[in-house]
């Protein structure tokens, strides 16, 4: 299961004046020592900064939420999934390490600089408790008064996400064709991404902002087929909008601005921008792909992902007879359901052969007209599924035989 993010606030996404009103009528506790008070917060554990009950919140987050941290469930957190549109913003909390100002926690301030030196705009995760994460971050009030509510707060409520393999950093051989790089630690999907997995994001991506150039892109099989048909632009988009719907920062860019919508064609996937910060969901490097196939710092050196026998691990041209849909004409092959060959060291599966998988980078440096492709294909001879071997299409070309697997940092 996918992790579940959620926007969590002391209100519920009312209209700004409700929201303000709500906080004016909160008298008893409209301070943090009557909110101790309320709670009856032992003395001994009553610092804003102590973690208390089965979530670990400090006092003061608990406060922000209007809990008893010593009885508060995850499902009493308050979930805002959407910006109040009426305001623009989320409405949040000040999180005050140093228990300034208390009571002061959700004031207004006409002065942003005020704010900003106490409350600079942060994408770094500043506490962590029992895996609850929160980052703050300043948002503009409205568009016509200067004015700014201190501070939005993001949860993330951890669950095990069985789709994703952590990956120990490490070095690739130094025979490989990319030689001896260092890769980090990353998580990889244990599967490629299936037809289920992309329509759900497509169709939530075309009803919030985001546009493929042709509605045939991204087929397959049946649900649990890898998608394919889809070219390297269509992946990349469809990587951040899977991020957003997740709440996690979208990885690609285009002039600043979230990549959404539009291709560049042959020579433009140039301007297409990867921040290697951002904790969305991405395409591998090619070195992550490899290492991971190789099977990371438990590989036992075989040459196709888990084997030295490509029937073991990987659907080929060769023993892709008898698909369930036939791909190409008069053949009778086609890809196979994830999953179904033996997964390799790290247990990832199908990493050799079922569809070709995008990779970001470019050909080459002197050549980023091509994008790179690792894994080999039901169509193609079984030397292709070998790990060291590599490929390149154009970024704008669509195959029935190309697919993705999915990364994070």
């Amino acid at each position: 299961m996918n992790c579940i993010i959620c926007w969590t606030c002391f209100f519920i996404a009312l209209p700004l004046s409700q929201a303000i009103a709500q906080m004016d009528s909160a008298s008893d506790l409209d301070t943090f020592e009557n909110w101790l008070g309320v709670n009856s917060i032992p003395e001994d554990l009553s610092g804003p900064e102590d973690r208390n009950g089965s979530l670990g919140l400090t006092n003061l987050e608990a406060y922000a939420y209007g809990l008893n941290p010593f009885s508060a469930l995850a499902s009493e957190l308050p979930r805002l999934l959407e910006a109040d549109t009426a305001a623009g913003m989320r409405i949040g909390y000040q999180r005050n390490t140093v228990a300034q100002d208390l009571s002061l926690v959700f004031q207004q301030s006409n002065d942003l600089v005020d704010w900003s030196e106490l409350a600079p705009d942060s994408e770094t995760v500043l506490w962590s408790a029992g895996g609850v994460e929160g980052r703050e971050a300043l948002f503009t009030l409205d568009n016509i008064l200067p004015q700014f509510v201190r501070l939005q707060a993001n949860f993330v409520t951890e669950t095990t996400d069985t789709s994703m393999v952590r990956v120990e950093g490490g070095s690739l051989p130094a025979f490989t064709s990319l030689g001896a790089l260092e890769v980090a630690d990353f998580s990889i999907g244990k599967y490629l991404v299936t037809l289920e997995e992309w329509t759900v994001v497509r169709d939530w991506a075309l009803a919030n902002g985001y546009g493929w150039e042709a509605s045939s892109r991204g087929i397959a099989c049946s649900d649990t087929h890898p998608v394919n048909t889809l070219n390297w632009y269509d992946a990349v988009k469809w990587c951040n909008a899977k991020s957003e719907r997740e709440g996690l920062t979208p990885p690609y860019t285009v002039d600043g601005e979230v990549y959404r919508t539009g291709e560049f064609g042959m020579e433009g996937s140039g301007v297409v921008n990867w921040n290697p910060l951002a904790d969305g969901y991405r395409l591998p490097t090619e070195a992550e792909w490899e290492y991971a196939a190789r099977g990371g710092q438990l590989t036992q050196g075989f040459f196709y992902s888990g084997s030295n026998d490509a029937d073991e691990v990987a659907w080929h041209v060769l023993n892709s007879l008898g698909a369930e849909c036939e791909l190409a004409a008069g053949s009778d092959r086609g890809t196979w359901p994830v999953g179904l060959k033996l997964p390799n060291e790290l247990g990832l599966y199908d990493m050799s052969g079922n569809v070709w998988e995008w990779c970001w980078d470019p050909t080459s440096l002197t050549d980023i007209k091509g994008r790179r492709l690792r894994g080999g294909a039901w169509l193609f001879q079984p030397d292709s599924s070998l790990i060291a071997a590599r490929n390149s299409f154009q970024p704008q070309a669509v195959h029935y035989y190309v697919g993705i697997r999915l990364v994070r940092n």
